[in-house]
This record gives C-alpha cells, sequence and structure tokens, in this order.
C-alpha cells in the first residue's frame, strides 16, 4: 500500500537513518549508554513525575508487512518500565524531520502493529539542540480519518507482551521502519481481558440477561480482582461476578466491564441487543428429555417425531424446519463430538434420518435453533443398533374372496422364518434331500406330515419315509401384549382386521395365508403368501404401514381374455405371478377360483403403497402359447386395506421375430422383467442354417409392441490367427407385427476386448461414463460367512441403459481372477443381459478375487450408437474390483481398519464408516511419498500388513503383490505407501490391508486413485502467477464420482465437490451423472498470505470431498449388498437423502505478492479537443488518476477504457494488466497508448439529433444525426413511423440507443429500407446491475402484427456490441441489427456487429449477429460477419426463432456455452438454403453449424451446409445440427466438410435425419451447387470454395484457386495469412529445397519456379480483388 497518500493531524517524527548497531544484552537509558540515534526513554507517571528507569532488551528481527514489499530483519527493542507509568519519552540524538518529496510536509509516524492500519499514533514531538523527543502514552485516544474516535488501550497483557512502535523515516515520499519498541511493566501484571471475550451478545425482550463478568478477565498473577458494571452509563448491582440485566425496551446497550487489582485496571465494552419476536425453541409440553430406540445395523433410523415437530416447538408458534436441529453423537460413553447440521436439501425434500453401520450403543443430544439463538433444552436419544434385534410386528390381514360367503371369517396366517429362495425367486419353507438325492423344495406345508424330532429339528414323511428337513423353522404368534403366546391361532379381530402379534429380529421371514370355505371349519384354502424382509421401509407418502405394522391383502389376478371366439381362459389354459422386487422374490399364488366366467388366482401380499411395489404377469399354458404370450404390468401398488383387490389382465397376442446371425455367433434374445431382474428368451425349436451365406437363422415369440427387450451377439470363434469381434448388445424397437432382423458383424467393427477409450461413446454417454466396476460383498470388501456359497454381484458403471427413464439394462462380459485361495471355489453366473457378472464363491479358506470386464459394442433400437450406445470401453485398469471372502474361522477377526473420508460436519445418510465399492482415497499424481493413511481398532497385539492389487490394461490381468508389515506412528496411523501402484504404471487400484489380533485375522479393503490437480488463476486466466485475492480453478484428472445412478437404487441429482483454505469453505456442482473430472472449483486465496522473508509462500487447499443429494431407497447403501436374483423395482417410494464421501488431497498453491501498476494512459489525439478518458476495472469501479494523470495501485486485470473527444470518434476498448506488461515498465510507470480517430465528414457526434425530410410518409435520412432523430421519435412514442437510408451513415462509435423500447408497447411497428446502405460504427456499452433483458441493437424490440408484419430491410450495419450486467441476466435479447422481433419480416441484411457478452451470472439468452430473437418473425437472404462472444442460444443469424430463415449465411466465430450455432440456437420452424463459414465453439450442450436444436414436428433443417469446425466438450454436438427431438422434423439435403465434426447430426430421432460428409474438393466443384438447389432453382451459385448464395453477387463466379494457400490451411483459403506468409518467404529467399513440396506448390504463384516479388505481387491482387485477377 502507498502510504504517501495519508496525511496526518500531527507532525511525527521522522529519522535519517535505521539503527545499525545495538547492544545485544539489557541496558540502561542513561544518555551516552545507547547507539545513535535512540538515546534515552524515560518513563513518567502521575503529575508528570519519573517512575523509574526503564531498560531495553534486544528482541528477535521482525518483519513489517505493511508495504507492497515487506521490510524484513527490522530490530525489535522490549522496554521494561516501572508500575504506574503513564507515559514515555524517547529521545533520538542527531535526527532531524524530513521534507516529503511529493507534498512538501513534514511526517512520520509510529504504527501502532507490525501491518499497516491506516493511520498512525499521533504523539507529541519536541526539538532541542538536535535532539528530538518523542512522548509516547501507554494508552490513548486518537481521531481516524473518518472522523470516527478510534479508542486504543497499551495496557500490557498478562504474557508481557505490549504494542510494538515503528519509529519510520521520510525519504522521497516512501517510508521504512526504524525499529520496534514493545513496552513492558516490571513486577506484577495489571489485568486483561481474557482472549476471546464476547463483545456483542443478545437478549430477547422479557428475558434476563446474564454474565459472569469474571469470564471475560484474567490476570498473570492470579491476583484476586474487583469487578464493575455499567449500562449506558448506570452503574449495575452484581451477584458475586454474575451481572443480570434485563432490557426494558428494544434497543441496544453499552455494557462497560472492568477488572482492577493493585497493578492496573482493565476495562471491556459489550454491546447487547434487546429485540422483540421469537425466543429460542425449548421442547414440548410433555415430551421426555431421553428416549431410546433400537434398529439393526445397516437400517436408517428416521428421525420422523423430530423432522414433523414433535419434539421441540417455538414458542411463538411458528414451525421448526429440520435445519433447525443439530446434533453431538457420542458412541457408548466415549466422547461427544460434533455438531452435526441437517443441510438443506440440495433438491426437493428430504428425509432426516441416521445410520449406523456397526453394533453398539450410540448417544446423540439433539438440540434446536432460531434467529433467537440457541436451545437450552436438549433432547437425548440413545440408539442400540444390533446385529439382530427384537421388535414388535403386528400382521394386519384382510378379508379374502370368501368373506361374504364363510360366516365373515378372516383368513388366518402362519409364519415361518424364510428357508430360502429357489432359482425363480419364490421362498421356499424348507427343503430336502429326496431317495435321487435331488433337492425338494417346501414352499407351502399344510397337509405334510411333518414332525419335529428334537429341538428345532424337523424330517418329512414322503410315501411312508421319513427325510431331514433343512432350514424348516415355523413361529408362533404371540398376544397383543407381545408377553404371553397366544391363545390359539386364529387371530385377533380388531379394526377390520386379523390381527397376529410377533417379536421377531431383524430378518427375512415367509408368511402362508390360509381361508375358509363356506361352512368349513377349518382354513384350508391356500391364499399364497410370500417372504418379507423385516422391518420393512414405511412409506414415504405418509400411507399407513411399513416398519413394524404389515399390512396383508388378498389380490385377485385374472384375465377376461378368450382362447377362442367363446371360451375363456381357465387354470389349465394360463399361469398368474407376482413379483416383489422391494421384497426380492416371487409372491406365491393360492389356490385359483373360478368367478363367473374367469378363474382368479390368489395373491395374499404385503400393502403398503409406493413402499411395496409389485408387478404382475399372466402367461398362456402350452396349450394356448401358439397365439398368445404374457402380459405384464409393471409398479403397481396397494395402500393398506382389508377388502380383495382385483386385477385384470388381458393376455397379449404373440408375434414372431426372425433373427438372422453369423453362423459362427451365439445370439441371445432377453426380457427384462424389472430392474436387475433379465432373463433370455428361449427360441422356437431349433436355429436353420445356410452354409452359403454364412448364417444361421433363429425364431423367437415376443410380446407384441413391447420395448423391454434386449438382444446379444457374441462372436466365439476360436480360431487360430482370427482375432474375434467385440460382443454387441443392444435395445429391440417394439413391434407390432412378425419381423424379422439380421444381427451381424461388419469389416471395421471393433476388435479390441480391452478397449480403454470413451470417443466411440453416445453423446450423452461420453460424459458420464467412467468405465467403473463394483462387486457387492461387503462395504469392507471383506466377509467371513458360514454358508455353503455366497453370490457376489458385480456391475458396470455408467450403466448401460436405454434412457435415464426407462433403465433397460444391458451388462458387458465379466472376467474374474483368483487372487489367492482355491481357484475352483469360484464359478461364474451370467445374470440378465451379460455374460458372467456374477460370481458364486464356495470357500474354501479364503480367497481373493479380482473382477474386470471386457468393452461392448452398444447399439440403440435405431441400429445405432445414439446417444446412450457406442463402444463402451473395458474396465479402467485402475478400478479392478477385489474381495476377500473367507469361512476360515482363525480369519474371522474383530480387528478394523479406520479410513476416513473426509466431510464439513454435514449431515449424510450413509454410515459413517469407509466403504470400499463409494469411497475413494485419492492422491495427488505429483506426491512423492503418497500412502494410504489409517488406525486400527483392535484387541491385543496386532500385525498389520498391507498389499496391492494391479491390472495390466492390455488384458486386465491382475496380480496380488507380497504382503508389507506396517508400524504405526505416534498417533496410533499407519501410512502404506502406494509408489508401487505407479511402478506398475496405474493409477491407483486396491489396497488390501490385513489385519492379526488377539481375536483373529480380519481385512479392510479400498479403492485409492491417483489423481492430477489443476490450479489456474480464474481472475486473470491469462496469468500463471496467482496472488492474495486471487480466484483460482481447481480441477482434476483421474478422480470418480463414487456413487453412481443405480436403477430403482441410486438417482443422484447433485454433486458437489467441497474443499476449504483455512476456515473457509467452497463448493462446486457437477451436473447431473456427469464425470467427476468435470467438477471446477473455485477458492479464493486470502489476502492476508504471510510471505516471511520468501518470494512466495503456499497456501493448502485442504478437506476435499463429495457432497451431494439423490432420491434412494430408504437403506440405499446396504440395497446392493442385499440384492437377490429379483433385483429391485422402480422406486416410487423414494427419499431424498444426502449424502458425504471420498477423500481428496490437499493441494498446495503457490502464491506470490501483489504485484500492482501505476499506469499513465497517452491518449494520441489529432485534433485541438481535450478527451475526456473514463477507467473502470473489471468491477465496474471508476478509477481516478491522481494529479499527474497516473492510475494507481492496479492489480492484475482487465480494464475498460471510454474516451470521448470532440471531432474524434468515440473510443471504448479495454486491455488486460499482466505480468507481460512489467517489461514495459519505465520509472515504476507503465504507459499504454488509446489513439484517437478523427470523425469522418457528417458522422455523429454522440448528441446532435436532426429532423430528416419526410417524402410519401418516410423520412428520408442521410446523416447519423438524422438517424439519432428518428430513433428519438420512435422511442418518444412515435413507434410506427417509416424510415429509409439515401446515403451511408456513421455512428462514429458514440454509445446508441436503439430504435424502440423493451416491451412490445413501446416497440418499433414500422418499416426501415437501408437501399442498400451501411449504418457503420454503431457502438453499444451496456453495463448493469440489474437482471433485465437489456434488448440491444441498432433497433431494440421490433413489433409487427400478425397482419401487418415490420420489416427491416437492404441494410448492412457494423460496429462493437459490449454486453454486461453484475446480475443474473436470464435473457439478453440482443442482436446486431435488431435485438427481438415480433411479426416482422428482415431481409437482405448484413450484420458486421462483434459482440461480446460478459457473464457474470445467468443464461444471457437469444443473441444473433442478426437478430436477438426471432419470434413469429422472418429472416430471408441475410448474413452475419462479426464474431460473437455469447453464452446461450446464440446464432449468426439468430439465438431463438419460431419464424422461418432462408437463404442466409455466417462467416462470423461464434462461442458460447450451449445452444450455439452458426445460423440459430434454436428453432420450432424451417431453416432452408443456409450455410456457415465461421468457426463455432461451445462449452455445453446442443452446439452445431446450422442449427444447435430443431425442436418439434415443425422444425425442418434443408438444404444447408457447413464449412467449419464445430466444437464442444458436451453432448449434441453436429456438424450441422445438433440436435432433434422429434422423428417428424425433416433433415434432407444437409452436408459438412468432412473433418469438421465428428458426425453431421449430434442427436437425431429418425434414421431418415441425416447429413453427409464431403471433401474440400466436392465441396468446390460445379456438382455440389446443383445438389445444394434440389428442389430449388438457382438459390445457390458457383463460387471459390463452396457454394454462395446467388444474392451474394460479389461471391458468385469466384473460381477455386488452386495455389496460394501458403499456410496449408485444412479448409483451403486464400487470404492475407497466406500473403503475410508468401513475403516473408521471399524475403528469406526460400526455394523448392527449403520447402516441402506442399508448401512449393501454393507458393510458386506464377510456376516459374522462382520464389520472387512477381509472386507476392500476384497473390496481393488476388487477395484485393479475387474476381479481377483470379490465380491459377
Amino acid at each position: 500500500m502507498q502510504k504517501t497518500a495519508k496525511k496526518f493531524l500531527s507532525m511525527l517524527l521522522a529519522l535519517m537513518m535505521v539503527l545499525s548497531i545495538l547492544p545485544t544484552a539489557v541496558f540502561a537509558t542513561e544518555q551516552g549508554t545507547v547507539a545513535a540515534p535512540l538515546d534515552s526513554i524515560v518513563p513518567y507517571g502521575a503529575n508528570d513525575q519519573t517512575t523509574g528507569t526503564a531498560t531495553i532488551s534486544v528482541q528477535d528481527p521482525v518483519t513489517f508487512t505493511g508495504y507492497d514489499t515487506p521490510f524484513t530483519n527490522v530490530p525489535y527493542y522490549l522496554v521494561t518500565v516501572p508500575a504506574g507509568t503513564t507515559y514515555v519519552k524517547a529521545t533520538y540524538k542527531d535526527a532531524a524531520i524530513l521534507t516529503n518529496a511529493t507534498t512538501g510536509e513534514a511526517s512520520g509516524y509510529y504504527a501502532d502493529v507490525q501491518q499497516w492500519t491506516g493511520g498512525g499514533v499521533e504523539m507529541a514531538y519536541t526539538e532541542s539542540d538536535g535532539a528530538i523527543t518523542i512522548t509516547i502514552p501507554m494508552n490513548y485516544s486518537r481521531t481516524a480519518e473518518d472522523g470516527t474516535t478510534v479508542q486504543k488501550s497499551f495496557v500490557l497483557g498478562a504474557d508481557g507482551s505490549g504494542t510494538a512502535y515503528a519509529p519510520e523515516y521520510d525519504s522521497s515520499a516512501s517510508y521504512a521502519p526504524v525499529h520496534f519498541l514493545s513496552f513492558t511493566y516490571e513486577g506484577k501484571s495489571a489485568p486483561t481481558v481474557a482472549p476471546g471475550a464476547i463483545t456483542t451478545a443478545n437478549v430477547t425482550l422479557g428475558n434476563a440477561w446474564t454474565l459472569d463478568v469474571a469470564e471475560m478477565f484474567t490476570d498473570a498473577d492470579g491476583d484476586a480482582l474487583t469487578y464493575t458494571a455499567t449500562v449506558n452509563g448506570v452503574a449495575q448491582t452484581l451477584n458475586g461476578s454474575t451481572l443480570s440485566y434485563t432490557p426494558a425496551a428494544a434497543g441496544e446497550y453499552t455494557i462497560v466491564l472492568t477488572a482492577t487489582d493493585d497493578s492496573g485496571t482493565a476495562t471491556h465494552t459489550i454491546v447487547l441487543t434487546a429485540a422483540e419476536g421469537t425466543q429460542v425453541p425449548r421442547l414440548k409440553n410433555g415430551v421426555p428429555v431421553t428416549a431410546s430406540a433400537t434398529v439393526s445395523v445397516g437400517y436408517a433410523y428416521n428421525l420422523s417425531d423430530l423432522q414433523a415437530g414433535n419434539i421441540f416447538e417455538n414458542p411463538d408458534g411458528s414451525s421448526l424446519s429440520y435445519t433447525d436441529y443439530f446434533y453431538y453423537r457420542a458412541v457408548g460413553t466415549g466422547e461427544k463430538k460434533g455438531p452435526y447440521y441437517f443441510s438443506t436439501a440440495l433438491f426437493g425434500a428430504t428425509t432426516i434420518q441416521i445410520t449406523e453401520n456397526t453394533a453398539g450403543t450410540y448417544v446423540y443430544e439433539f438440540h434446536a435453533m432460531n434467529s433467537a439463538g440457541l436451545s437450552t433444552d436438549t433432547w437425548t436419544l440413545t440408539l442400540t443398533v444390533s446385529d439382530s434385534i427384537e421388535q414388535h410386528y403386528t400382521f394386519h390381514v384382510g378379508r379374502d374372496m370368501n368373506y361374504s360367503t364363510n360366516g365373515s371369517k378372516y383368513p388366518l396366517i402362519k409364519l415361518y422364518k424364510t428357508a430360502g429362495l429357489d432359482d425363480k425367486g419364490a421362498d421356499y419353507l424348507a427343503s430336502y434331500k429326496n431317495a435321487k438325492d435331488e433337492t425338494q423344495y417346501i414352499y407351502e406345508d399344510y397337509g405334510l406330515s411333518i414332525t419335529e424330532v428334537s429341538d428345532g429339528k424337523y424330517e418329512i414323511s414322503v410315501d411312508g419315509k421319513p427325510y431331514a428337513l433343512e432350514g424348516y423353522s415355523p413361529l408362533t404368534f404371540k398376544a397383543s401384549d407381545f408377553t404371553t403366546a397366544a391363545p390359539d391361532s386364529t387371530g385377533t379381530l380388531a379394526d377390520n382386521y386379523n390381527n397376529f402379534y410377533a417379536s421377531l429380529a431383524a430378518g427375512r421371514y415367509s408368511f402362508r395365508a390360509y381361508g375358509y370355505k363356506a361352512s368349513e371349519t377349518s382354513a384350508n384354502v391356500y391364499l399364497g403368501g410370500h417372504s418379507l424382509t423385516l422391518p420393512t421401509e414405511t412409506n414415504v407418502d405418509g400411507g399407513t404401514g411399513g416398519g413394524t405394522d404389515i399390512y396383508l391383502r388378498l389380490h385377485s389376478i385374472y384375465t377376461t381374455s378368450k382362447k377362442n371366439s367363446s371360451d375363456y381362459f381357465t387354470a389349465d389354459d394360463y399361469t398368474a405371478r407376482v413379483v416383489m422386487p422391494i421384497m426380492g422374490g416371487d409372491v406365491q399364488h393360492g389356490t385359483p377360483y373360478p368367478s363367473g366366467n374367469y378363474t382368479y388366482y390368489p395373491f395374499m401380499m404385503y400393502a403398503a403403497g409406493n413402499a411395496a411395489l409389485w408387478n404382475a404377469y399372466v402367461e398362456p399354458t402350452d396349450t394356448t402359447a401358439d397365439s398368445f404370450i404374457f402380459t405384464q404390468s409393471i409398479n403397481n401398488t396397494t395402500a393398506a386395506g382389508y377388502s380383495v383387490v382385483t386385477k385384470n389382465l388381458s393376455l397379449s397376442q404373440a408375434i414372431t421375430m426372425t433373427a438372422t446371425v453369423p453362423d459362427y455367433a451365439d445370439f441371445t434374445l432377453y426380457f427384462q422383467f424389472n430392474n436387475f431382474n433379465t432373463k433370455p428368451v428361449n427360441p422356437i425349436g431349433e436355429a436353420t442354417t445356410d452354409a452359403a451365406a454364412g448364417t444361421k437363422t433363429l425364431k423367437y415369440k415376443i410380446s407384441k409392441s413391447n420395448s423391454n427387450y434386449t438382444w446379444r451377439l457374441e462372436d466365439n470363434r476360436n480360431i487360430a490367427g482370427v482375432t474375434n469381434y467385440v460382443t454387441k448388445a443392444g435395445w429391440l424397437k417394439s413391434n407390432s407385427a412378425n419381423f424379422s432382423k439380421t444381427f451381424t458383424f461388419n469389416s471395421g467393427d471393433s476388435t479390441e476386448q480391452y478397449y480403454h477409450g470413451f470417443g466411440n461413446l453416445g453423446t450423452i454417454t461420453k460424459t458420464r461414463d467412467e468405465a467403473e466396476i463394483q462387486a457387492y460383498l461387503d462395504p469392507t470388501g471383506y466377509k467371513y460367512t458360514e454358508k455353503d456359497s455366497e453370490r457376489i454381484r458385480a456391475y458396470r458403471l455408467w450403466q448401460i441403459i436405454d434412457s435415464d427413464a426407462m433403465n433397460i439394462m444391458i451388462e458387458p462380459e465379466f472376467k474374474f481372477k483368483v487372487l489367492s485361495g482355491d481357484e475352483n471355489a469360484v464359478t461364474a453366473v451370467t445374470g440378465g443381459n451379460a455374460k458372467g457378472n456374477w460370481l458364486d464363491v464356495t470357500p474354501n479358506g479364503t480367497t481373493i478375487v479380482a473382477v474386470n470386464y471386457k468393452a461392448l459394442d452398444v447399439y440403440t433400437t435405431a441400429d445405432e450408437h445414439g446417444t446412450h450406445g457406442g463402444l463402451y470401453p473395458a474396465t479402467n485398469p485402475a478400478r479392478t474390483s477385489v474381495f476377500v471372502l473367507t469361512n476360515d474361522a482363525t480369519e474371522n477377526g474383530n480387528a478394523k481398519a479406520n479410513i476416513a473420508y473426509n466431510s464439513n460436519g454435514l449431515t449424510s445418510s450413509r454410515p459413517s464408516a469407509w466403504d470400499y465399492n463409494y469411497d475413494n482415497w485419492f492422491y495427488l499424481s505429483n506426491d512423492t511419498a503418497p500412502t494410504l493413511d489409517f488406525s486400527v481398532s483392535s484387541s491385543g497385539t496386532t500385525t498389520v500388513q498391507y498389499a496391492i492389487v494391479t491390472t495390466d490394461a492390455s488384458d486386465l490381468d491382475t496380480h496380488l503383490s507380497g504382503w508389507t508389515t506396517l508400524t504405526a506412528d505416534s498417533s496410533g496411523k499407519y501410512h502404506a505407501s502406494l509408489l508401487g501402484f505407479r511402478e506398475a504404471e496405474q493409477a491407483g487400484g486396491t489396497v488390501i490391508i490385513k489385519m492379526h489380533d488377539s481375536t483373529g485375522t480380519s481385512y479392510s479393503l479400498a479403492r485409492v486413485a491417483e489423481v492430477t490437480a489443476t490450479v489456474t488463476n480464474a481472475s486473470n486466466p491469462q496469468e500463471t502467477e496467482i496472488m492474495p485475492g486471487d480466484k483460482v480453478s481447481l480441477t482434476f484428472e483421474g478422480s470418480y464420482r463414487g456413487i453412481y445412478k443405480y436403477s430403482g437404487i441410486f438417482n443422484p441429482t447433485t454433486y458437489n465437490l467441497f474443499y476449504s483454505i483455512g476456515d473457509t469453505a467452497y463448493k462446486t456442482n457437477v451436473a447431473q451423472y456427469q464425470q467427476m473430472d468435470q467438477a471446477e472449483l473455485e477458492l479464493t486465496i486470502p489476502t492476508n498470505v504471510d510471505f516471511g522473508s520468501g518470494s512466495t509462500a503456499n497456501v493448502q487447499l485442504t478437506n476435499g470431498y463429495t457432497y451431494g443429494s439423490m432420491y434412494s431407497a430408504a437403506n440405499p447403501f446396504s440395497t446392493l449388498y442385499k440384492m437377490t436374483d429379483t433385483g429391485v423395482g422402480t422406486n416410487f417410494n423414494a427419499v431424498t437423502v444426502n449424502f458425504c464421501l471420498n477423500r481428496f488431497p490437499n493441494v498446495n498453491v503457490e502464491v506470490t505478492p501483489r504485484y500492482n501498476f501505476k499506469l499513465k494512459l497517452n491518449i494520441t489525439n489529432s485534433t485541438t479537443a481535450t478527451p475526456t478518458v473514463t477507467l473502470t476495472d473489471a468491477a465496474g469501479n471508476v478509477l481516478t488518476a491522481n494529479s499527474n494523470g497516473e492510475y494507481e495501485n492496479l492489480p492484475y486485470g482487465t480494464y475498460t477504457y471510454a474516451v470521448l473527444c470532440a471531432g474524434c470518434d468515440y473510443v471504448y476498448g479495454s486491455f488486460y494488466l499482466g505480468s507481460a506488461d512489467k517489461a514495459n515498465v519505465s520509472g515504476g510507470v507503465l504507459t499504454k497508448t488509446i489513439p484517437l480517430t478523427a470523425s469522418a465528414a457528417g458522422a455523429w457526434d454522440g448528441t446532435t439529433k436532426t429532423q430528416p425530410s419526410l417524402t410519401d410518409g418516410v423520412y428520408q435520412i442521410g446523416t447519423a444525426a438524422e438517424l439519432a432523430w428518428f430513433a428519438a421519435q420512435v422511442n418518444g412514442g412515435s413507434y410506427a413511423i417509416n424510415g429509409a437510408l439515401t446515403g451511408d451513415i456513421d455512428l462514429a462509435g458514440y454509445n446508441w440507443t436503439p430504435i424502440g423500447g423493451t416491451t412490445a408497447s413501446t416497440a418499433f411497428k414500422g418499416s426501415f429500407d437501408g437501399k442498400n446502405h451501411t449504418v457503420k460504427n454503431m457502438g453499444i456499452y451496456y453495463s448493469a446491475t440489474t437482471t433485465a433483458a437489456p434488448y440491444k441493437g441498432l433497433f431494440g424490440y421490433v413489433n409487427g402484427t400478425s397482419s401487418s408484419y415490420a420489416t427491416i430491410q437492404n441494410l448492412k450495419v457494423t460496429g462493437k456490441m459490449y454486453l454486461t450486467s453484475t446480475a443474473s441476466v436470464a435473457n439478453a435479447y440482443s442482436g446486431g441489427v435488431v435485438a427481438y422481433a415480433n411479426y416482422t419480416n428482415i431481409s437482405g441484411v448484413v450484420s458486421d456487429v462483434d459482440i461480446t457478452v460478459t457473464r457474470v451470472n445467468g443464461n444471457w439468452s437469444s443473441v444473433g449477429g442478426v437478430a436477438g430473437r426471432l419470434v413469429n418473425s422472418n429472416a430471408t437472404n441475410c448474413g452475419n460477419e462479426g464474431t460473437i462472444h455469447a453464452y446461450q442460444y446464440a446464432g449468426g443469424i439468430t439465438g431463438y426463432a419460431t419464424g422461418t430463415i432462408t437463404g442466409c449465411y455466417n462467416s462470423g466465430a461464434i462461442t458460447g456455452n450451449g445452444y450455439v450455432a452458426g445460423i440459430v440456437g434454436q428453432t420450432t420452424k424451417g431453416v432452408t438454403a443456409c450455410y456457415n463459414t465461421g468457426s463455432i465453439t461451445g462449452a455445453g450442450n446442443y452446439v452445431a453449424g446450422i442449427v444447435a436444436f430443431a425442436s418439434g414436428a415443425s422444425a425442418s433443417v434443408k438444404n444447408c451446409y457447413n464449412r467449419a469446425y464445430v466444437e464442444s466438450t458436451g453432448s449434441n454436438v453436429g456438424a450441422v445440427v445438433g440436435m432433434t427431438n422429434n422423428a417428424s422434423a425433416a433433415m434432407s439435403n444437409l452436408y459438412y466438410l468432412n473433418f469438421t465434426c465428428a458426425q453431421g447430426i449430434g442427436s437425431a430421432k429418425s434414421t431418415a435425419q441425416t447429413a453427409t460428409a464431403k471433401t474440400r474438393a466436392e465441396m468446390a466443384s460445379a456438382d455440389f451447387v446443383t445438389t445444394m438447389n434440389t428442389g430449388m432453382t438457382g438459390t445457390f451459385g458457383s463460387s471459390r470454395y463452396s457454394p454462395a448464395l446467388s444474392w451474394q453477387i460479389k461471391l458468385i463466379g469466384l473460381t477455386t484457386p488452386s495455389v496460394g494457400n501458403v499456410t496449408l490451411d485444412p479448409f483451403g483459403y486464400v487470404d492475407e495469412e497466406d500473403l503475410t506468409l508468401l513475403t516473408q518467404w521471399v524475403a528469406e529467399e526460400k526455394t523448392s529445397a527449403t520447402l516441402t513440396a506442399e508448401q512449393w506448390a501454393q507458393a510458386d504463384i506464377n510456376g516459374d519456379g522462382i520464389l520472387d516479388r512477381n509472386d507476392t505481387a500476384a497473390l496481393r491482387r488476388y487477395v484485393n480483388n479475387p474476381s479481377k485477377y483470379p490465380l491459377r
């Protein structure tokens, strides 16, 4: 900071020199004992009497940071003075007061801290005999520069430290510190204000505010202190040291406290604010302060009562939100940690809940808060989390179909522990091995001969022979008090239900229901049943049921279909099936029964609305299978109730698909029943083979008009020298009639089974896929089991699904490798459209397995890659999934590795423990010694080892390293080196931690990933230097999301990357489903960076993690670990949960001291008028120059200038100040030159308005002043006047007010004919602080009517537009010629206006070269040649159109985010006969050469071509069209230069919607002109490089040059760049020997074998006039 601008009321000491020699020991202040110039320091007290002798001791030097360049090694002295000293006099010999070279004033000061604070200490001084004596008070007050009184107290602290003073000297308007003096008292210390003492407080009127005054002070000597207190100057009575005060009115109260001992007094001030209104929350009456609950491990405990407002309340009756609660958490009797907050849902609503992943007792202390403060009441919940706890369940059984005929008898149920599920998902009650050693399942036991042979052991008698039953566990019900046994097994009737009571631990149970026939006393009508996972989920919509209240309701499924013209389907003709995915199994049907014409299948099943979705299927038996096929009805819901639910399903008609495939390939058709439940469809009969064609044909019966089918084609050749194709798979289009389809491999199809790229994915999927894999055994990656077999399911991520809503899934081929253990223990099983994606492990000791998958080529229903298909890569080698499974009892230890993901106290619904699948430990690629850090919870002596798993990219072969033993550091942390991954050339992988303690051996697994962090200067992107106060952008390469969209389980909507600098947290959002590497986080470097004595400093970015929100199942983090073959249903019972995961590494940012410029603007002016200059910074602040015309203290950044000078064109522009300008600083000043141009005759002066003549009702406009008058008239209310140009107009760059306002009522409604003249040098400079749409252009809002269109025609406009606002602007509505057009015809208009939108926030939609937005309006024969830098909905002609665009072109470069195109960003109508030659660059979705987004059936794009690069990192990017969303939108005769974009149309809805690539030569040919004129007459004509529009007369007939493309421009253009390079080559005397053959062929213009001036002259003539001087 420059200090010469500071003025002080007193002239203070300025020293001539810095102390260079001082004693190194304490010395007395007697004259002559101190080195010059400091002579003595004498202490004084009351009555100006000296208090004794002061001593001075040398301290370590200090750094004075108050300057741009810190002063280092400044001498520092501690001055000890006697008690009672109130001031000292410091005398300096041989010193003088200097005069400031700039101001002419004598000045100087003592600074009161070691850093500039904006003012010095004003002290008296005297001069006598060459000595200067300064009086330094121990406390003082002064008047600050802003007029306020600032109190400063230099009463010394208890630690002996005091306030440092820095005498300084003045040299050429600069200051430097001489030394620091710090003062302390001898002997005892006076009291001081305690660190952290409050300075403000709040109280609600009517409440007493209390304070223990003793807590506000401290005394180093431990003396007894005397306290006083005043409130607004009125003394208060203390109760001991306690002050209690009740304000009488709202307002601020100044409370002054003192603490005194015999050494002095300390004073402290608190401002107390009393306010009316809300009091702090309190517990509701009757709510106990403690509560307890039980829950199972991994289950979420919903805090329903807390969230519903049943625990706390606001005294004024207002409601509390869940974000008003927070809690502290303790494990058992351990340390209480927190607070933890319930953060606002990132979208939608949320359900607050607690999830614990480890058994134990957890204590949660809840608090509430509001604007008045925190509740003093607390509510404590003790949560017992157990692997197996009993809860009381009530089963409410409804009526059956016989209720009205059997005497109103209700069904009864039997309850069992579920023995298991068969391979079809049906639960069974027991199993046994028959005489043939075949496994037989028992699905219901009514009438079976089962006896209990011993405690819990049963056997069944079959044909008189006993067999031991496995898994049979019938349960008994209790009475309603849950303490005594039920008196009988028939239930208790209450509230229209038959109720059964049971106390059950969490787990899986089966029930079976039986009803009564009329006049029978036994319940022998089987009604079915199924398996329940208890406790069940609560209905998120608040419906009855769920948790421990289980409502069972009879559902009867039937069909009204006829198997022929007269007969209905009977039980012999069809079967019914119900699947309840949320319970992971089928529902057993009971005995079918007839009623009327129909046959019903009864299903007694769980009913809980959205919490119990069910899918129903009816399927014909073999007797009717030829003509019919099953019908499904999925995602059904039934609320709790007691009446019977009936469901009718009509059997579908069957159609036949005939599939022809290569005879060497395996083809399979699949049907998806629900998410994660896909089954193969068997072909009809055997395949027929055509040996000559090399094909085979299969037939399948499929359901008519059903889109749940997928297919798979595998090349299974095993021939030496033959490379197999990558497996193909895809989605089958629904069909309504028999059809045939060929599935094959083609030459050019991929054969890279281990392909690892993303470039060949669909436009949507390529931004989502991370080639991730997750295999689900246990969150630790390790499991001990006593089961005979465990099924582990692996999944590919990003999921291969047909759309975000339908979720028809496909999986690749998986491969596994046993890294350790029995290789025969693992068997691959196929589940769904996949191969080997499930692993059945029969453990034999400890088995360590690695899982990966191969590449897969996926096709949409349109037999193309589309948006969701493409070549899906094989597993990223660093993401290989690993698990450890054991049945070895010695490896069932309890030791756990504690790996912590980062967080920031935000509430997360997931368990607190590290999850192998979801969490990632990221480490930096430039970390030379990366480690995975963890602690271990164990018993007794513990050994910790680790190994790493690496994978070869070429074939996904996986390797397990040896085991390395670790030793904990002093803090108990272990550090596993990750360098092994780098040595294996792998960016991470899996670390297996092996622990052995007194309980045995256990394992924990962690995924680690190497990331490259890139930090750039966001404030000044041009710079590599980062300075204090700069914003920086942080991005990563190599990061992963961890949690992905899983159909029916996870649906992450918001993903945030968090990081902190110090205590300040920053976050950024990653768009839904997008790759984690797309996160870009902006942080601000603190301004108070301490550089010490160095030239750089490091600022650390810490606590990196991801935090997000998602729709999910109630217990989403355990769902995939508990998946069954039945899969999961669409989740209509989703809750919104927040989650926290991952550990990102700390990132160091190198920071350099801030550099500021002193800038002088040199305005060159050919006139005698004095210019007025306005300079503003990037924030819009207008800067002021000093008396020398210099702008001081300008940091790096962009500055905007405006120069107004009579007789000159208005100048508006910007420049950037940065590191490159340092070299141009001379004498401390940087000079930039801004030239002015004298205005042409007739040019506008920015103010003059002259009325033009009026002829036949049309104003004849020939000067700029007349055009300004015309604009003023329109904007003054004459909206419908007409105008025409009689000559070119020069607006001289002055800020132009558009013709027409910003609304339909203030719009221009007339006609304007430019008569082929030009309005040039238009300037629009819009800078605002509002969200309003600017409506900028030569014309603003133009508004005709449906019967009388406004017209703008035959006009060219040149100039510049700059648009910005500090607010969030939704719509820009701005264009070079027209801002917004409604019912307007625009024709023959060309814009050469450069438009720059500087966006702070908002979309800034609708920016166009010709018009910002065309509504019910048409553009014909128009063009844009200006550059456009916008944000969204930007196009060369218009940003958005609902009218036609015909015969238009764009040659300007256009950049933006999304909906960016050469002609129009989005259109709902036709775009015909248009072309683009300007580069199109986007950063988001929908980017194209002609139309970014063709919306609706009426949109069409015809006879158009693109001849420029189209680039964007987003999706829906095409050379011609970005996306169409309707198959009826006509796309015809569309072309593009073959290298300009990867595809012609980014995303199409029909195979007929295509664009064709052309070569450069093809586009320049006469044939292409004919092609472009297809269906039209003479719209296009021949031109140099490609067809031009016939109305572009100057371009028609130009011939294509065969030479002159000296730069070898890929587009073949010959222009000024070629002339410049050729001139250089001639000067350098280049020859054919020094140039390539291709360069020489283009450079030797006249073909004489020499490069000379003849060549440059010929090229110059051509560039200036290609029609007159064509090249050979």
